[in-house]
């Protein structure tokens, strides 16, 4: 190895970003931010005491600290710097959101639970973009189908029409929620019966409160309901 290679891989192992968040078997979750100039820096969490918890800088100018151990769960988090709210440079999974502030940390459980990935049949999430004629554009919707939906062409299913929170959009509840796993792990337990889930972003009007409301109104039954109605065997 020349000296020039091995001072460039020096170099880019100081200045790799920090494993971060860490999920230990314990279920505690460390987390970890490079940010050496700042003076303090927070972690906010989703969790039951999560807020602004104040974490310890390295000599590295890595900060650190290690919470739990956790409810096995998907938790939103971010990181506080000096007063600035940011996402986790080190986690590319964020909350789907309007406007996206949170980083994801998945906290698995033993047994699994109903929203984690278990050897069951699956379904499927089609994406689509379907011309709102309400609302004068283009508009996303996400749309589950049980599994088998493919292979039992004479099958017909009802429709659940799943509606997010405030500030969500129609990937929240597969990304975060998982809703489409949910269904799985119900369906497999005989404690839900197979169902078409219709996702649907629920931003229809820039503004909020009744415009928006009014909006969404139309748009759902206007041109969600007919689209899927004319593409599923409902």
């Amino acid at each position: 190895m020349t000296l020039l290679l091995a001072v460039l891989l020096s170099l880019q192992a100081q200045n790799a970003p920090p494993t971060s968040p860490e999920v230990h078997a314990d279920r505690t979750v460390t987390f970890r931010l490079r940010a050496p100039k700042a003076a303090e820096v927070l972690l906010n969490g989703e969790w039951k005491g999560g807020g602004k918890l104040a974490m310890t800088k390295d000599e590295a100018g890595v900060w650190s600290m290690t919470v739990g151990p956790l409810e096995p769960d998907l938790y939103g988090y971010s990181f506080s710097i000096d007063g600035m709210s940011v996402t986790d440079p080190s986690n590319a999974v964020l909350k789907p959101m309007r406007s996206p502030r949170t980083s994801v940390v998945d906290v698995p459980g033993d047994p699994p639970r109903l929203h984690d990935w278990q050897e069951v049949p699956h379904g499927t999430v089609r994406l689509h973009e379907y011309a709102s004629k309400s609302l004068g554009r283009r508009r996303p919707l996400r749309v589950y189908t049980p599994p088998g939906y493919d292979k039992e062409v004479s099958v017909s299913y009802p429709v659940l029409y799943l509606f997010h929170g405030s500030g969500d959009n129609e990937a929240t509840w597969t990304s975060f929620g998982r809703a489409h796993l949910i269904a799985d792990n119900l369906l497999a337990q005989g404690k839900a019966k197979a169902m078409i889930i219709a996702m649907t972003d629920g931003h229809a009007a820039t503004a909020g409160g009744p415009t928006n409301l009014e909006a969404f109104g139309k748009d759902l039954l206007e041109d969600v309901m007919p689209f899927v109605e004319a593409n599923y065997r409902t």
